[in-house]
């Protein structure tokens, strides 16, 4: 499945606060569900953090599993410092003024874009990794070097192919038309050794071998 990490990029260069971007294991290849969960429980912004917890993504030495522990409410994690996850996609509903409701009611949607990140300061985060949720289906967002990296080795085996195929296709039109030469310059030199000779041609020829014989005479050592 192609994942747009330009979307995500999108959705961080919206937001208010200082994020800096840093490597973090690699599990783009890798998918999550659980159809017994699903099967139980609502899908929305209140709850998609819950089912990301019993995912392999989910680092339980976080601030969200602390939290959890202690059955406090997610907004104490702007207060703490360390590993957090977040839940980026859908925003928050906000009044006319960009301040959020408070308390947020759930939202449903068909994709839920998390962040882990380590909080420095209520206003300040480091992303470390990007997960999206489709359907029920929980995804990590390839990094940008690693989407790259791919792309490009990508790019330089098709245009090794092409650039195979042409020379083929070169010497195979080259082989086609030196057969067909070949061919054709035998076909003509049979037909001369089938043309019986004429006087004036054998006096050309005998001409022509007695003047080669006088120019580069025979010499016995």
């Amino acid at each position: 499945v192609d994942k747009p990490f330009c979307f995500f990029s999108f959705l961080f260069s919206s937001s208010s606060r200082r994020a800096n971007r840093i490597m973090d294991e690699d599990q783009s290849s890798i998918m999550f569900r659980d159809s017994v969960w699903l099967g139980r429980f609502p899908l929305n912004t209140a709850t998609v953090l819950d089912y990301f917890a019993i995912s392999n993504f989910y680092d339980r030495n976080s601030n969200n599993e602390i939290v959890r522990m202690q059955r406090n409410d997610l907004s104490l994690l702007k207060h703490l410092t360390g590993i957090e996850y977040e839940v980026v996609f859908p925003p928050p509903r906000t009044d006319p003024s960009g301040q959020p409701f408070f308390p947020q009611e759930p939202q449903f949607s068909d994709l839920y874009v998390i962040q882990k990140q380590r909080r420095m300061s209520p206003n300040e985060v480091t992303v470390m990794a990007v997960y999206y949720c489709i359907s029920g289906n929980i995804y990590q967002s390839p990094q940008l070097v690693h989407t790259l990296h791919c792309r490009l080795h990508n790019s330089i085996y098709n245009i090794r192919q092409a650039i195979e195929y042409d020379i083929e296709h070169v010497k195979g039109k080259q082989n086609k038309e030196d057969w067909e030469e070949h061919v054709e310059r035998f076909k003509r030199e049979r037909r001369e050794r089938e043309q019986p000779i004429s006087a004036s041609q054998e006096k050309a020829v005998d001409s022509v071998l007695e003047q080669l014989k006088e120019d580069f005479p025979i010499q016995f050592q």
